[in-house]
């Protein structure tokens, strides 16, 4: 199933906060008037800290009409695979605003299961000339850690990072830092000893409230993409 220009203009949207164009899930349930539900892209990987401090609440109670965004958006996420991305990499194409990086997601998990990340996966090779950044949690899941490292993490275009907060204990960042070497992104706490085993890069976006700074910083979450490097990068709290 192919999609029309209407639902490529809803799902891939412009950021301005982060400087690129971004694709969003919802967070949680959101039951509908015939009975079934549009599940949570969060439901599975999210923690407990998460779940009760993320930036999106205050949206959602500021413009309840978001949910009606995101059930539209699942739907066309849904429908994505390798025979309609061609569709999303033509349509990135004739933006007027930059394309050589984008994000999954500015809102939600893009990898709630094996099936997403095998969309993220057809997106990619057909976009390569846009360095997509993936923020997520399911590395919690040692299945789908080990399926993102073997299918999105070889390739050069997808900037994956490991969503940390205060409820992750010593375990979990020895376990991802060191053992897995993934990129780390911590949010939760501002002290300098929050971070345990090594230095952290401060988020320019967030700490220096550079606006748009996210699509040209070389140091934090596109870090293992753009200079092969891993970085622990601690954002600020907004």
């Amino acid at each position: 199933m192919l999609y029309t220009k209407d639902e490529l203009n809803d799902m891939i949207r412009w950021g301005g906060d982060i400087g690129m164009f971004q694709i969003d899930r919802p967070i949680n349930n959101i039951p509908l008037d015939d009975g079934t539900i549009v599940r949570g892209s969060c439901n599975r990987f999210k923690t407990k800290y998460c779940a009760e401090t993320c930036y999106n609440l205050k949206l959602y109670r500021m413009y309840p009409n978001m949910k009606e965004r995101d059930i539209r958006c699942e739907r066309n996420w849904q429908k994505m695979g390798k025979h309609n991305t061609w569709q999303i990499a033509e349509h990135l194409s004739k933006k007027r605003k930059q394309t050589k990086r984008a994000r999954f997601m500015s809102r939600g998990e893009a990898c709630a299961n094996k099936q997403d990340v095998f969309r993220i996966k057809a997106l990619a090779e057909d976009t390569p000339d846009t360095n997509w950044w993936l923020p997520t949690r399911a590395w919690r899941n040692g299945y789908m850690r080990m399926l993102i490292e073997d299918e999105l993490m070889t390739m050069p275009n997808v900037s994956v990072n490991a969503s940390f907060d205060p409820s992750n204990d010593e375990h979990d960042w020895e376990v991802m830092q060191i053992r897995h070497g993934w990129n780390i992104m911590f949010y939760g706490d501002d002290s300098p000893d929050a971070i345990p085993f090594s230095k952290s890069f401060a988020c320019p976006k967030t700490w220096k409230k550079m606006k748009g700074h996210c699509s040209i910083c070389k140091g934090g979450c596109f870090s293992s993409t753009v200079i092969n490097r891993q970085s622990i990068v601690h954002l600020s709290e907004h």
